[in-house]
């Protein structure tokens, strides 16, 4: 193994380790405001994917959603932990879910930035940024409305009144993707500006 091959694998398990403790304290203790969860896993899963590549990020995101499924196991998320608790194939259609919609917006951000940062670095950032929490958020809402929904429903989550869809767009979804959306726009960009300054010796 050359020694590019080991300063990439030495940083995706520092990733790792970063995006395990994250989610793992977000379960804990979750972060909210105005009512709204606060999310900050997907910040290393986008700088590790940007730094190591596509197949780190797959990796950071296949932790975030291994990290997801142990919360739900251990009772620490209570949606997570009620799918689970449902059925067996309800089981393993929410573990499927939870390591495919992560692992797939690891790879995808840090694909996207790939193609992007050809022509602009700081454009590919930012697009990365942005497309981790949409591919994200975008794969738990589909497999919510299709093989996820009758579980969802028979799990009591949807309120008098409510649809399917409102509770999964507005009330599941809806705030914390704009949080995360929010968060990831701010933050990915300007940590990955102070490491590139970090790496290039003029900090």
């Amino acid at each position: 193994m050359n020694e590019k091959k080991v300063y990439k694998t030495v940083l995706i398990a520092i990733f790792v380790a970063i995006v395990f403790v994250v989610q793992l304290i977000g379960t804990t203790v979750p972060i909210s405001l105005f009512g709204v969860s606060l999310s900050f896993v997907l910040i290393p899963i986008v700088i590790g994917g940007i730094l190591t590549g596509p197949t780190g990020g797959a990796i950071l995101g296949f932790t975030f959603g291994l990290v997801t499924v142990i919360g739900g196991v251990s009772g620490l998320d209570p949606f997570t932990a009620a799918l689970l608790s449902l059925n067996s194939a309800t089981a393993i259609w929410t573990v499927l879910l939870c390591i495919v919609k992560a692992t797939v917006a690891g790879w995808g951000s840090a694909y996207i930035y790939r193609l992007i940062a050809k022509k602009s670095q700081n454009a590919g950032v930012i697009i990365a940024a942005v497309s981790a929490p949409v591919i994200n958020t975008g794969i738990f809402v589909l497999g919510a409305l299709t093989v996820l929904s009758d579980a969802i429903t028979a799990c009591g989550f949807v309120g008098s009144g409510q649809t399917l869809i409102f509770f999964v767009l507005f009330i599941l979804a809806g705030k914390n993707f704009i949080a995360e959306l929010i968060i990831n726009i701010i933050f990915s960009p300007a940590i990955f500006h102070v490491i590139s300054k970090v790496k290039k010796g003029k900090v």
